[in-house]
């Protein structure tokens, strides 16, 4: 099995941190969260050490290998209605587009899920920023949904 790794595909070369914690929750009533948090690459320090959260996802019965996840937007306000949402922390606040989850293998309490998004630039606030595709492997472990990375 791969090591667990998020990469972003920046217009300067690979930006790779390594991954500390996968956590996912699934509820009684089939809602999806999950998150990951990265160690710090002393490289890249100008971003931290990145932390993503996926929230609120629909799954249609049982979690099965080759099941994929998407959110193409970015998050909108839905008056009193949970919608996904997809964040990012990398040295500042993100609100990723184009996610897809992809689960790849599926163990008691674990689940292998290749992942993948588009943010703005992590490194560039100017007229050098481009949008970065971001992917990851990561081994979600079971958790309670109190455990997961979350910005609020």
């Amino acid at each position: 099995m791969p090591a667990s790794l998020l990469q972003f595909d920046h217009q300067d070369g690979a930006l790779s941190f390594s991954i500390e914690r996968a956590s996912y929750h699934l509820s009684e009533e089939g809602t999806f969260c999950c998150s990951i948090s990265c160690k710090l690459n002393h490289d890249y320090d100008y971003m931290s050490a990145p932390c993503f959260a996926a929230h609120n996802f629909v799954f249609g019965g049982a979690i099965r290998v080759g099941q994929v996840l998407e959110l193409e937007a970015k998050y909108e306000q839905s008056q009193g209605v949970e919608v996904p949402r997809v964040h990012l922390y990398a040295g500042a606040h993100y609100d990723p587009w184009n996610t897809r989850l992809e689960v790849v293998s599926i163990e008691p309490k674990r689940l292998g899920i290749n992942g993948s998004f588009m943010t703005q630039d992590p490194n560039y606030y100017d007229a050098r920023a481009e949008n970065t595709r971001a992917t990851f492997f990561a081994v979600f472990v079971a958790r309670p949904v109190s455990e997961l990375w979350s910005p609020y």
